[in-house]
């Protein structure tokens, strides 16, 4: 009979008594080296910001209200409450000293707590419409606008008493100019908001001024993402 199996003893590896490896062994299984180059940061970096909040836009003493937003500004979201950073603003501020936001998607829930029909408007514009803190402007002469955004919403008890509404926008869209990717006016230090500001402007207003001002009104639950870009890296080192 033809043996066929293999012999073992030329493949055969020494081991070290006890269960311990060899010296050759012990440097195959050592684990690769990981060397640090001064830092653990790119000199620029993208990552997306999301901001949230709640917005009330009710009027005891007329028809409509609208509340503006900074869409730009991850340092300061909302101008009436200052500096309201964004989560990871703080940890990326640590790293980089300039920002810049891209592009951005905005969603807006909405909810009508009236006992009348109301029309809500999201306005994206260059320019400031309402005051911070939210003033006593009608945004109804925006519709139509290319950046703007509608819905009617039913009254408290019906089942139409809600909508959403969302949007994705780049700021050169907004801005009207490709400058905006490169111009130091749209950009802005960490601690600080660019001197060229995009808006979300949100607005409700009675459907039928007849019937009530907005007094009960309507709740907006907002969240907007704003891919940013950090840039001019701080001296950091390991």
């Amino acid at each position: 009979m033809i043996n066929t199996r293999k012999s073992t003893k030329k493949n055969y590896k020494k081991r070290a008594p006890h269960g311990k490896y060899t010296q050759s062994q012990m440097v195959a299984r050592a684990p690769p080296r990981v060397r640090f180059m001064g830092t653990l940061f790119p000199e620029e970096v993208d990552t997306v910001l999301s901001y949230q909040t709640t917005v009330q836009l009710k009027n005891a003493a007329n028809f409509y209200w609208a509340y503006p937003l900074f869409t730009n500004a991850p340092y300061d979201v909302d101008p009436s409450l200052g500096s309201t950073a964004t989560l990871g603003m703080v940890e990326f501020s640590a790293a980089y000293l300039r920002y810049r936001v891209l592009r951005y998607t905005t969603e807006i829930r909405f909810t009508n707590v009236g006992i009348f029909p109301t029309q809500v408007v999201v306005v994206h514009s260059n320019t400031a419409i309402s005051a911070a803190g939210g003033s006593a402007v009608n945004l109804e002469p925006y519709i139509g606008n290319k950046f703007t955004q509608k819905a009617v919403l039913g009254h408290a008890y019906s089942g139409t008493s809600q909508a959403v509404l969302t949007s994705k926008r780049s700021i050169t869209e907004i801005s009207g100019t490709n400058e905006s990717l490169t111009d130091i006016t749209y950009s802005a230090q960490v601690t600080t908001v660019p001197s060229n500001l995009t808006y979300l402007e949100i607005g409700a207003y009675v459907h039928d001024p007849a019937g009530s001002y907005l007094t009960s009104g309507v709740t907006a639950m907002v969240i907007v993402r704003m891919d940013t870009r950090f840039s001019e890296r701080k001296n950091l080192t390991t």
